[in-house]
């Protein structure tokens, strides 16, 4: 077996165990069916969309992917926003913020489907558990208005992927 040695620090490291930059060093998915929705207009977790990862340095960078099954509803065409962010810990790292309105439907509500995701590179610079989540809510509440995931079907799933990239 092949080794290397670190100048600096004097570690022999077996060549199988160094990575080049941008090499998947783990992967961790976490995927939920369950139905969530919200009439808040604070943010709040979503249901499901929550994954930890424990990076192996503290110099990989974390990639997040989501896939989540939701849409917006209202008892009349309200325009309303739909804000949505990704965190790590306590901490935004991304948001998005979406418009929603359409004409009413033969039952009085209007519908938005739409698919919400998140392709983030992250530094968490640690090698603790380090979770990820997602938060949603409304711009306001009148008419009725909710934000919801995996509503629609009873065989929708949302995903939530994190991967430790090497530095």
């Amino acid at each position: 077996m092949a080794l290397t040695l670190n100048g600096s620090s004097n570690v022999i490291t077996p060549v199988s165990a160094v990575q080049p930059a941008g090499a998947i060093l783990q992967v961790v998915s976490s995927s939920t069916t369950t139905s969530f929705s919200t009439s808040s207009t604070s943010f709040v977790d979503l249901t499901g969309m929550s994954i930890a990862i424990t990076p192996t340095s503290s110099s990989s960078k974390i990639l997040i992917l989501t896939s989540i099954n939701a849409d917006y509803v209202a008892q009349t065409n309200v325009v309303n926003l739909v804000s949505t962010q990704l965190l790590r810990g306590s901490t935004a790292i991304a948001t998005k913020a979406t418009y929603m309105g359409v004409d009413v439907s033969n039952n009085g509500y209007c519908y938005v489907p739409f698919i919400l995701s998140y392709m983030d590179l992250d530094s968490p610079s640690t090698t603790s558990s380090t979770t990820y989540k997602v938060q949603g809510k409304l711009g306001n509440s009148n008419n009725n208005a909710e934000f919801r995931i995996n509503i629609e079907s009873s065989n929708m799933t949302s995903e939530l992927i994190a991967m430790e990239i090497a530095a």
